[in-house]
C-alpha cells in the first residue's frame, strides 16, 4: 500500500471493507468497488475515492489513468478526512455527536421516518444472517479455546 497511489477497497462481508479505512489512514485514495456502499455521513467522499460498480472492474485501468494526476492531492484529503472524521480521537467525537443527533431527531419522526436508522438492516447481507439466526445457523457456535473449556467444564 506504501507504493500505491490507489488502492482497491473491494467489498467485504458487508457492504464496506476496513481496507477503505486503512487506505485513507495511509493517504491513498480508495477505490470503492461496491454496488451497495453507502457513504458515511459528513466526508465530501468524491474529493478524495473513487467509486466502481461490481460489474464494471474493467474500467478500473482507464479510471486510475484519468485520476492519476490528482492522486497525491486526493490522498492528501483522504488522510486529512481520516484524521477528522475516522481517527480513535475522532470517531470518539463524531459517535457521541451522532448518537444526541439521534436522540434528538427520534421525537420529530413519524410513519416510515422512525425507522431510518435500522434500514441499512434491511440491506441482503445482514438480512441473511438475521434469517440464518432465526433458524438456528450457528446456534452452536461459541466461545473458542480457553472460554469453551470454562463454558464446559460449568455445565
Amino acid at each position: 500500500m506504501h507504493d500505491s497511489s490507489f488502492v482497491l477497497c473491494p467489498r467485504g462481508g458487508g457492504t464496506s471493507t476496513f481496507r477503505l479505512f486503512e487506505s485513507m489512514m495511509l493517504g491513498r485514495v480508495p477505490v470503492i468497488i461496491s454496488d451497495q456502499w453507502v457513504p458515511p455521513k459528513g466526508p465530501d467522499w468524491p474529493s478524495f475515492s473513487l467509486r466502481v460498480r461490481e460489474g464494471d472492474l474493467a474500467s478500473v485501468p482507464d479510471l486510475l489513468e484519468s485520476h492519476k494526476a490528482h492522486a497525491r492531492a486526493m490522498g492528501e484529503t483522504a488522510r486529512a478526512v481520516w484524521l477528522n472524521w475516522f481517527s480513535e480521537r475522532a470517531s470518539f467525537h463524531r459517535t457521541i455527536e451522532w448518537c444526541l443527533e439521534l436522540a434528538i431527531e427520534a421525537p420529530t419522526r413519524t410513519g416510515l421516518e422512525r425507522y431510518r436508522p435500522w434500514l441499512q438492516m434491511l440491506r441482503p447481507y445482514h438480512a441473511a444472517r438475521a434469517v440464518a439466526k432465526r433458524l438456528g445457523h450457528g446456534a452452536s457456535w461459541g466461545p473458542s479455546g480457553p472460554a469453551r473449556r470454562i463454558r464446559g467444564a460449568q455445565h
